[in-house]
């Protein structure tokens, strides 16, 4: 296994793997379009985007769930092809692979909300994650 460190990985690389990694679950698809329906109009800077992106990554390396299906990805020799990122494709990965702490629901006028929840079990990474997002999808 040619596994890199996160910190290593070209910054480029970074959202596209994230959003690839958000692809291996059978789920994504069905979720890609109520996320960026929800998400539409976010601003944020190309540094922004990528220290999210990469905070996201650290987090999800921590999960056993997860970290097999990034390794796979860092190890393909097709991870090294993926193309640019839009800033709202990063993010809804983010918010997809982070759903067990951000929950999602349609409010009376159909506007899709967004809850944050801390679990106890949750690391100082993982909560300073969680803060960024909710600040930025306020």
């Amino acid at each position: 296994m040619n596994t890199k460190p996160l910190s290593t990985l070209p910054d480029a690389q970074i959202p596209a793997l994230l959003q690839a990694l958000a692809g291996t679950d059978p789920d994504f698809q069905q979720h890609i379009k109520p996320l960026t329906d929800a998400l539409q109009g976010l601003s944020m800077s190309n540094t922004a985007q990528l220290d999210l992106a990469r905070e996201s990554l650290a987090v999800l390396a921590e999960d056993p769930a997860y970290l097999p299906r990034l390794q796979m990805l860092q190890d393909d020799t097709g991870a090294q092809s993926y193309g640019v990122v839009s800033s709202l494709a990063a993010v809804t990965a983010m918010v997809f692979l982070l759903r067990s702490h951000i929950k999602l629901e349609l409010d009376s006028n159909g506007k899709m909300r967004f809850h944050f929840e801390h679990k106890p079990a949750d690391n100082k990474l993982m909560i300073t994650l969680l803060e960024k997002l909710k600040n930025l999808l306020k």
